[in-house]
């Protein structure tokens, strides 16, 4: 059985990052991952396991469910549905 992937929003990735001015190399190693590896999430080339992406919202000091929002403009307004589109990902693996 296939580890589930966690389908984030890479741009989310690099705000976050940016937002705590911190470089790849210490992002990714407060997140137990390689630069290299961190960086390919961050272009949206693969996707991290559900584990991963909560260490990398830890070391990035962002609450997990950013990850999954489509803007950082307005993140008061997109977490409902992004809990949302998270549990319907959970429920229905198949159709993302």
């Amino acid at each position: 059985m296939a580890t589930p992937q966690a389908h984030i929003n890479p741009s989310m990735l690099r705000w976050a990052r940016g937002r705590v001015g911190i470089d790849l190399q210490t992002a990714a190693k407060a997140a137990h991952v390689k630069p290299e590896q961190l960086e390919r999430w961050e272009m949206g080339d693969g996707l991290p396991t559900f584990k991963q992406a909560q260490n990398v919202a830890h070391a990035l000091h962002a609450p997990f469910g950013f990850s999954f929002c489509s803007s950082h403009q307005k993140p008061h307004r997109c977490c409902p549905s992004c809990a949302r589109s998270v549990v319907l990902r959970l429920k229905n693996p198949a159709s993302t």
